[in-house]
């Protein structure tokens, strides 16, 4: 999933914390 993950830290760069929530 590290394309995905790469997709969201994109579109999500600034909520870092978001992100981590949702990777798992």
């Amino acid at each position: 999933m590290t394309t995905v993950r790469a997709i969201i830290r994109s579109a999500h760069g600034a909520t870092r914390g978001s992100t981590a929530v949702a990777c798992g």
